[in-house]
């Protein structure tokens, strides 16, 4: 937990005379969250304090009147499953799907705007995102192939878990059982889209 309202880390945090459990929240399309665990409350706060150190950089940035010509693109790794999302893939456990939809967020040259887009995205489309209109066909030096995100919307989507994520435990060519889940296409929201199997990734 953080110290609101700043989101700060504190010896001790009391944010009583701030909010209540639960907490209700309103994002700025009109869609109502509530948190109601300190799971959720305590991922909900370490998100805005992340924000908020962000948005001190972009001051930064336009003070120094190097925010319109730069592009930014900001992207997690993973997600997590806080109980907002529920669907179960098949008998996998996998229970959220926010676990598969981390952040990523794209400032273009001179936008003003803030949008939401709900096409399907991974990180993998990074590269495309990052050289678009700046490099004219892109061309990976390791490999020679062209940087391109099109097999995206023609290949199966495949996401794998497996219960040992520490590579301490989880390593060499052989890794533990775990399960793959495959991407139709459409709304990732929708469970009908997914399927699941077990696997042994080797």
């Amino acid at each position: 937990m953080l110290q609101m309202p700043d989101y700060t880390p504190a010896p001790y945090v009391d944010n009583t005379s701030y909010e209540k459990i639960p907490v209700i929240r309103k994002s700025i399309n009109g869609d109502v969250q509530t948190f109601e665990t300190p799971f959720q409350i305590m991922h909900y706060q370490i998100n805005m304090a992340a924000y908020l150190m962000l948005g001190k950089w972009f001051d930064f940035l336009k003070e120094n009147d190097v925010y319109d010509n730069t592009r930014i693109i900001i992207v997690a790794d993973h997600g997590e499953g806080i109980g907002f999302r529920n669907f179960v893939f098949g008998d996998s456990g996998w229970e959220d799907i926010l676990f598969f939809n981390p952040i990523l967020m794209v400032k273009d040259f001179n936008s003003q705007n803030f949008s939401i887009d709900e096409q399907f995205m991974t990180n993998a489309d990074v590269p495309s995102l990052a050289m678009q209109d700046i490099i004219e066909s892109p061309v990976n030096p390791a490999t020679g192939n062209p940087v391109t995100n099109d097999l995206k919307d023609t290949l199966k989507i495949r996401v794998e878990k497996v219960a040992e994520w520490n590579p301490k435990y989880n390593n060499g060519y052989t890794f533990s059982p775990g399960n793959r889940a495959v991407f139709h296409g459409g709304n990732i929201y929708d469970p009908t889209n997914w399927d699941v199997t077990e696997i042994n990734i080797q």
